[in-house]
């Protein structure tokens, strides 16, 4: 995988991604990638073009960044997984589903939302 300048003058290679299957989502400030693979989630600093492997795997189809840049949450099963983009730490588990977590998205104060769970589940903002 590579990353590309905004002008598409610059193109750098990611290190070790040649041979690595997997999906890949860019932040909404395209300073952080995060790629899911069967095996492993992985956040890549795009500034600094280094990776960290976060403690879970998800089938997640799409994770989600909050609006601020500073979390991302996918699901993990019936969970629900937000990180702190930064560190990569876990900020936030959601549990307790009745089956596999289809959906995610963030409010505008950066709550978490399960779209279409009949108990509305809402993780209250890192802040509060």
């Amino acid at each position: 995988a590579y990353v590309r300048s905004l002008s598409g003058d610059e193109r750098r290679t990611l290190p070790g991604t040649r041979e690595v299957a997997g999906r890949w989502f860019l932040d909404p400030h395209a300073a952080v990638a995060l790629q899911l693979s069967e095996l492993s989630i992985e956040l890549w600093d795009l500034t600094t073009m280094t990776r960290r492997a976060l403690a879970a795997t998800s089938q997640s189809r799409r994770p989600m960044f909050s609006a601020r840049g500073d979390l991302v949450a996918f699901a993990v099963g019936a969970d629900i997984h937000v990180h702190d983009l930064h560190s990569g730490a876990q900020v936030h588990r959601l549990v307790g589903h009745e089956g596999p977590v289809q959906a995610i998205a963030f409010a505008d104060d950066d709550r978490v939302e399960c779209p279409g769970v009949r108990h509305g589940t809402h993780l209250p903002s890192p802040a509060a």
